[in-house]
């Protein structure tokens, strides 16, 4: 087996390009894996779900923050002025020393998470990726609820789509998710929530991260990493159905005021015009449930 993830050695990221610490507190933090080059979705993100400049109150305290995880193109170069400018611009982002390949998405899924835990701590954790739609009336109506319900010291939970299929580790070398006998010798992976949107609460995220510090990382499979710690730390993922893993093709945007409500996350929203046609479907839904 390897060596258990070192966060301090091997997650470093660059102060000087990086979001600073949070300033208050956050109800959800939204990390998001993003590739480095995938510029327009983040965009995309920033001008829709993502936005959050009504999100924040008189004391400085926020309902919504965004956060992107990006790595390098060469860990031996500095960022591209590109990458410069956005990050001068949004003040959104943590630049991970990493290339920014398949094989480490599991230490930029860990980065989020000890970044989140040491500077944030929100009372809520999502992880998303680049390519996921959020309705986030939806979502912060659902943890609000739960949080006036759950003691935050008791609140076990994680959430998000978790398959009965993909559990079996694959062994050909060729392929994209290969798993060795060395990084995880079980037949069987845990349960896990899939890695393209999630949720978890305050008290699950410290203990994730506090396991990690004992649990060896399993490369380019960080869903079922955080399945690993979840085990370890006694943590059982929980399903919900409006999670969705593929957005399906045959709806595009003709999607009813009732299917849009029951939509926490949409996976595979690629381009801009899908995230802007959700955004405002998503809007309208809200006025009419207003104006009823």
């Amino acid at each position: 087996m390897k060596q258990p993830l070192d966060l301090q050695q091997q997650l470093l990221f660059h102060t000087q390009f990086s979001i600073e610490p949070c300033r208050g507190k956050v109800f959800v933090l939204i990390v998001i894996n993003s590739h480095v080059n995938n510029t327009i979705r983040r965009e995309a993100i920033r001008k829709t779900w993502g936005n959050q400049d009504s999100e924040i109150n008189c004391t400085s305290n926020r309902l919504w923050k965004i956060v992107f995880i990006l790595g390098m193109n060469d860990d031996n170069e500095p960022p591209t002025q590109a990458i410069e400018q956005e990050y001068k611009i949004h003040r959104d982002i943590i630049l991970a020393k990493i290339i920014d390949d398949h094989r480490n998405l599991t230490k930029k899924t860990a980065l989020g998470m000890f970044w989140a835990e040491r500077y944030c701590k929100p009372k809520y954790y999502l992880k998303v990726d680049d390519d996921v739609w959020i309705n986030k009336w939806q979502m912060l109506q659902y943890l609000r609820r739960r949080y006036k319900k759950v003691l935050p010291y008791n609140d076990r939970l994680w959430l998000g789509y978790v398959s009965r299929k993909n559990r079996i580790p694959i062994r050909d070398p060729d392929d994209k998710y290969y798993v060795s006998f060395r990084d995880f010798p079980g037949k069987l992976f845990p349960p896990y929530c899939s890695g393209f949107a999630y949720v978890m609460s305050e008290m699950v995220l410290t203990a994730m991260v506090e396991a990690m510090k004992c649990t060896p990382q399993l490369p380019g499979i960080d869903d079922v990493y955080i399945g690993v710690l979840a085990r370890v730390i006694n943590i059982k993922p929980r399903h919900n159905p409006r999670f969705h893993l593929h957005l399906r093709s045959r709806r595009r945007n003709r999607f009813t005021v009732s299917e849009i409500n029951a939509t926490l996350a949409e996976h595979g929203v690629v381009s801009r015009s899908m995230q802007t046609a959700l955004h405002k479907l998503a809007l309208n839904a809200v006025k009419l449930s207003n104006e009823s």
